[in-house]
């Protein structure tokens, strides 16, 4: 797969960087070229490791370093190797400031950073970093941009399980939902991942009630088949549906 990678992208460089052709080039670094879905967990850490390690000889201004220690980052974090992603990710924004690299670039970088400083303990500067990100990205690209989406879950996440501010997620999130569904459509993953959170907005408030925990139930039951006709059953966003909806079936038998 590295090797694949490789050589498509340096047949890009060849074409004077032509976008169209570059992007879906680089890609094969974090996606199958066969079914298209995204690696994940050890494999795309292998693989980001292999993306630095091909790279990493370029002058510090050539687009593929940074791109590379983009993808490393990510591998790292999609493998649970939390700290080492964020010393990579904090490099990152930096080289990519110091450079005035594009607002865009940089808010990406800064979303994968915030993540890796929740899942390190410090979800108060994780929140503060989602919420500016989201502000800008909403003013440079709108809301109902994959990318202000993408923040719009990291911030809600943040939210719920980190800070279990249940009530200011849920209401964050049934603003956000249409927007995802007019933006990206009912079965985008982004999609799924806000609805599986307000799900848990309403199963895992100490406040809910009956009905709130058979809403619950019935959204993730929905879910949960979506998910697995389009992803199968064990795909990472289908187990972590299965777990929600196991653990909201065992609140409502106490209920």
């Amino acid at each position: 797969m590295a090797e694949q990678a490789k050589i498509l992208v340096a047949e890009a460089e060849e074409d004077n960087w032509d976008d169209d052709r570059f992007m879906p080039r680089w890609r094969r670094w974090d996606t199958c070229s066969l079914c298209e879905q995204d690696y994940h967990g050890f494999v795309l850490c292998a693989l980001g490791w292999a993306c630095w390690k091909t790279y990493v000889g370029r002058p510090e201004v050539d687009p593929l370093l940074r791109l590379a220690m983009t993808q490393l980052g990510n591998g790292l974090a999609d493998a649970q190797r939390h700290a080492e992603a964020l010393s990579v990710q904090e490099a990152d924004v930096s080289t990519r400031q110091r450079l005035n690299d594009s607002a865009q670039n940089i808010l990406s970088v800064q979303d994968n950073l915030a993540t890796s400083l929740s899942l390190c303990g410090q979800p108060e500067r994780s929140l503060s970093m989602f919420r500016d990100i989201y502000a800008r990205r909403s003013a440079l690209l709108g809301k109902n941009d994959e990318a202000t989406l993408l923040t719009a879950g990291n911030l809600a996440s943040t939210l719920l399980d980190d800070l279990e501010q249940f009530d200011e997620a849920k209401a964050f999130l049934e603003d956000r939902i249409p927007e995802a569904i007019r933006a990206l459509g009912k079965n985008n993953g982004y999609t799924f991942r806000l609805q599986r959170m307000y799900a848990q907005c309403l199963f895992l408030n100490d406040g809910a009630s009956r009905s709130d925990l058979t809403e619950a139930i019935s959204k993730l039951e929905d879910l949960d088949r979506r998910q697995t006709r389009i992803y199968g059953a064990a795909h990472p966003q289908t187990c972590a549906t299965r777990r929600c909806l196991e653990a909201a079936r065992k609140q409502l038998a106490r209920a």
